[in-house]
């Protein structure tokens, strides 16, 4: 089976992506979309053609609905926000109104210094493997998730590179510490990596966060927990722990 070059354009850009502005200096970037989507209804041909000349950005009146959260839904998105207005004051979340911070800095609005990005392209309701049938075989012609990561690898993860040299942000927030090895093969590639130097690993609520210099050194690649669920990176101190010592990174 080949695969389907409408799958190929499509996931070989920002495809998957919140966007918001590639100039901003702090990006965010999880593993993929939440929700799912259903590949009889996914028209990669038609979804390039709106992204390839075009970047997408959160609107006003999404960050005020998830600010409001009357869904209940909005946990990873409020959890992140909250550790952007920590690294943008400097300050505990205690001692802070996250939500007045986030009116103020708009995150991965069009105008804003932010830009929010997945590292895969389709989305699942998780991120488990087993999700990926026959239905997503026969749309991608990729076997099965664990064969179409690896065409991420090798096809999604330069165009991140690319951006990243492009545009040097000086810090990039990675969620999910488990998926360490992808996120360093997106922004920084295996040809880049310096393994003469260790990997930092700073001890923080008795977690890890996973932080290296990339980029030729003009950006600190920073790897948190994930922004939900009990153990990872929730909870005010937790947030504002991280938060802290990742500002202290960036002088």
């Amino acid at each position: 089976m080949e695969i389907n070059k409408d799958f190929i354009d499509w996931a070989s850009i920002h495809s998957g992506c919140d966007g918001g502005n590639l100039k901003g200096k702090i990006w965010l970037c999880g593993i993929e979309w939440g929700g799912g989507q259903n590949p009889n209804t996914l028209n990669f041909k038609e979804e390039f053609l709106k992204l390839k000349n075009s970047i997408p950005f959160r609107t006003h009146e999404d960050t005020q609905r998830i600010l409001k959260n009357e869904n209940r839904k909005n946990t990873y998105d409020l959890n992140a926000f909250k550790l952007l207005s920590v690294i943008e004051t400097k300050k505990e979340l205690l001692s802070i109104n996250y939500k007045e911070i986030i009116k103020e800095i708009i995150p991965f609005e069009k105008n804003s210094n932010y830009f929010k990005l997945n590292l895969y392209p389709i989305s699942f309701k998780i991120t488990s493997d087993s999700l990926w049938d026959s239905s997503w075989k026969t749309k991608t012609g990729l076997e099965n998730k664990n064969l179409y990561k690896l065409w991420c690898w090798k096809n999604r993860f330069p165009y991140f590179q690319k951006l990243v040299n492009d545009y040097n942000p000086e810090l990039i927030i990675c969620v999910g510490k488990l998926y360490l090895t992808d996120f360093l093969m997106a922004f920084e590639g295996l040809s880049a990596i310096d393994f003469s130097h260790n990997m930092n690993v700073d001890r923080i609520c008795d977690d890890n966060l996973f932080w290296l210099k990339i980029n030729t050194g003009k950006t600190i690649l920073c790897i948190t927990p994930f922004l939900t669920n009990a153990g990872n990176l929730v909870g005010n101190d937790k947030i504002s722990e991280f938060g802290l010592r990742i500002s202290r990174l960036m002088k």
